[in-house]
């Protein structure tokens, strides 16, 4: 059974707290891929926020975990533009909510986005990580795979597409996107 193809986009270029500066193209980058998986792939837009906040309870339930809509055939592209930030002691990732503090306390960590896309009932899943140390969600070696190419579309799967490696990463040109972004 095929199912269908989702988009969750949270995209932020606006922060309450002025220890992070205002992003650029966020919103920007973000809408330009919408406009490309829903014109050329037929994607069908869950949900944008442009905001997202703390807790990261709250936030998972509301926007990864309890999907009614997703059945087990059915395949979600999480897309996620804003700031990123890294402990310089333990190396961790985190996304960074619009509404945290300057406390890594109110950072989302990347192993708490794992842990919610690993819970989404989907056949597959990519999540796309466009923020600084965002090269800090794969920290574990790879399983080689058993299966020939031709199986595993059958199989769930998960993949991350992220924003360079463990360092800060330009926002680009206002007005005009980041380096990573989409036609």
């Amino acid at each position: 059974m095929i199912g269908a193809n989702y988009l969750l986009v949270i995209a932020i270029d606006n922060y309450e707290d002025s220890a992070f500066s205002s992003l650029n193209n966020a919103k920007l980058d973000a809408e330009k891929f919408v406009a490309v998986m829903r014109e050329k792939y037929g994607f069908i837009l869950f949900k944008t926020l442009y905001l997202m906040v703390k807790p990261i309870e709250k936030y998972c339930e509301a926007s990864l975990i309890t999907y009614q809509l997703l059945t087990v055939s059915d395949n979600i592209i999480i897309y996620f533009a804003g700031h990123g930030a890294i402990n310089p002691k333990t190396k961790k990732g985190y996304w960074i909510p619009s509404d945290a503090t300057n406390s890594v306390g109110d950072y989302i960590p990347n192993s708490t986005i794992i842990d919610a896309v690993e819970g989404i009932e989907a056949q597959h899943i990519l999540l796309i990580s466009d923020s600084c140390f965002a090269g800090t969600f794969l920290t574990q070696t790879r399983e080689k795979a058993d299966n020939h190419y031709s199986k595993l579309a059958e199989q769930k799967s998960r993949w991350l597409l992220r924003q360079e490696e463990k360092k800060t990463v330009s926002d680009g040109q206002p007005g005009v996107g980041s380096p990573f972004q989409f036609p």
